[in-house]
């Protein structure tokens, strides 16, 4: 059986639009790592479960927070977080307005 180059048009096409598509994604993710920042803090009331679940529920609901890691042996908070969306200063505000105590 004789393949013409009609025949390979349909995967070629399919091909292209792949690319295309690989590269779209490759942008975002280019876009989306820029504007990714990491802050760090110390909160003095980060050693018990219901603190630690009060202080992940409230860093999450903040638009622009992307994950909250808290270390229980010592309060150290790790936020990721898009420095487009919000700072760090206004992480810690929201945390002292609920009574946490930033070291």
């Amino acid at each position: 059986m004789k393949y013409g180059a009609a025949a390979c048009l349909p995967a070629v096409q399919w091909f292209n639009h792949f690319q295309v598509c690989m590269d779209a994604t490759k942008e975002i993710m280019d876009l989306k790592e820029k504007s990714m920042s990491e802050a760090t803090f110390f909160v003095t009331e980060a050693v018990s479960q219901q603190s630690i679940q009060q202080i992940e529920q409230l860093l999450s609901s903040l638009d622009g927070v992307e994950r909250v890691l808290i270390d229980t042996a010592d309060g150290e908070i790790k936020v990721e977080f898009d420095d487009k969306k919000i700072s760090k200063e206004r992480m810690i505000i929201t945390l002292q307005q609920h009574h946490f105590h930033i070291q």
